[in-house]
């Protein structure tokens, strides 16, 4: 089903995460959160990033050991190639601010 862009056929078994009008699965948002990070020019946007990723998860009410296994699963990815790509204060702040949101 598509309405007003992007909507998961089914959830899968960690949940359905709202944004907006748009639902999609918790993969589906963590490839999304992981592109934008990649993309990051700063550790401010990569900060504001993952503040806006919490505050969407807060809202579509997921089980928290799902929004735990989003934050561990985001973080096993950006692992060490995002390092070649962003500088290490960059990485820090990005890690740090997913281990708060945790």
């Amino acid at each position: 089903m598509q309405t007003h862009g992007r909507f998961a056929a089914a959830a899968n078994r960690q949940g359905v995460v709202r944004k907006g009008e748009n639902q999609m699965t918790i993969d589906e948002y963590q490839a999304e959160i992981e592109s934008k990070l990649r993309l990051a020019k700063s550790a401010g946007e990569a900060k504001g990033i993952v503040s806006e990723a919490a505050e969407v998860l807060r809202r579509s009410q997921i089980q928290r050991s799902s929004e735990r296994d989003f934050w561990a699963g985001l973080h096993r990815r950006l692992g060490p190639p995002i390092i070649e790509k962003q500088a290490a204060t960059s990485l820090s702040a990005i890690i740090a601010a997913a281990q708060a949101a945790i």
